[in-house]
């Protein structure tokens, strides 16, 4: 059992589903509304932060592989976040939500695959049996 693979693909797992909920969000509520209501942007920062969690904790092995998703960056928006609170920008908020939440959704089908590629074939096995 490789630990490390799967430790990637379950941290996956979990940003894609943030990514998905924050493009659902998107979608039925404007962006405006989102950075403006103070329990949804709450609800936005968490998540940001959430995903910079999950970058920093993601094996460099994995994160090598995708040098177009600005992990470093990601990780350095949750240090803001968490560390921070008081200087977030709303405006930087906004351009997470414009411009790179669809950048990370249009690569999510390629994390996952690559996520699964890499775990040992009992692993493979168990996930396909728990789908």
């Amino acid at each position: 059992m490789n630990r490390t693979a799967l430790q990637d693909y379950l941290s996956i797992e979990n940003f894609c589903e943030i990514v998905n909920n924050t493009e659902k969000d998107i979608a039925s509520h404007s962006i405006e509304y989102l950075i403006n209501d103070d329990l949804s942007f709450s609800g936005i920062l968490y998540r940001t932060e959430t995903l910079g969690e999950i970058a920093k904790n993601l094996s460099t092995s994995f994160t090598e592989n995708f040098p177009q998703i600005p992990w470093s960056d990601i990780a350095r928006t949750r240090d803001i976040i968490v560390h921070h609170y008081h200087d977030v920008d709303p405006q930087i908020i906004r351009k997470i939500l414009e411009d790179q939440i669809p950048i990370l959704s249009s690569i999510l089908p390629e994390l996952k695959k690559y996520a699964v590629e890499h775990l040992d074939p009992d692993d493979q096995k168990d996930i396909v049996a728990n789908q």
